[in-house]
């Protein structure tokens, strides 16, 4: 592993916890670079999956199939977590299907090993913490959008918290997160515009 890829790492788990650069280096030597091409899937609906992904390169989404229709429930990019949260707490499998939208390159490590570090290390313990913390809150967010949200605050939600992504992401999938089809969706984002363009 280089310098520029040890430096994401820790610029990665310090987003979590301060940590030092023995532990980054631990840490490190658990772990391993994984390249996935574009539409190929990282973890598949029914793998029983325990591995922390860190993205370093490239855009996932992850979606259910519901009778041959799919329906994308996330967008993940650089410096996010990919983790099933059913593998990594409950041991079961993913309900959810995790696909490269681009070429992506990650680092992997697997949560038990993770683990064994953390049990003499109160930094890697506090690190594990704060990434269940954030696995955890963001599967109640996604679920919370979906109840609580209509399209358009979906839409502005997602522009607010990811700007970036909107011109990486294919309408058909932009519109299938936020719950229209892309004709809607094209409708929702000429309105808009007419709102900004008047004020």
């Amino acid at each position: 592993m280089n310098n520029e890829e040890l430096l994401l790492i820790q610029k990665f788990t310090k987003a979590f916890s301060t940590v030092s650069p023995e532990v980054i280096e631990q840490i490190a030597q658990i772990g391993h670079l994984e390249y996935v091409q574009k539409k190929d899937h990282f973890i598949t609906f029914g793998q029983t999956d325990k591995r922390l992904a860190f993205v370093i390169e490239g855009l996932f989404r992850g979606y259910i199939n519901n009778a041959g229709e799919e329906t994308t429930l996330w967008f993940s990019d650089e410096m996010d977590l990919l983790a099933s949260y059913n593998g990594i707490l409950f041991n079961e499998s993913s309900k959810i299907t995790y696909q490269a939208l681009e070429p992506a390159r990650l680092f992997v490590l697997r949560y038990d090993n993770l683990k064994k570090l953390a049990k003499n290390n109160q930094a890697i313990a506090l690190v594990i913490i704060q990434m269940l913390e954030k696995i955890l809150g963001e599967a109640f967010q996604r679920n919370e959008r979906f109840i609580l949200m209509d399209a358009e605050q979906r839409y502005l939600n997602l522009l607010e918290k990811k700007p970036n992504v909107m011109a990486r992401v294919p309408q058909k999938l932009l519109a299938s997160y936020i719950g229209i089809t892309p004709v809607s969706l094209s409708r929702l984002r000429a309105r808009l515009n007419k709102k900004r363009d008047s004020k």
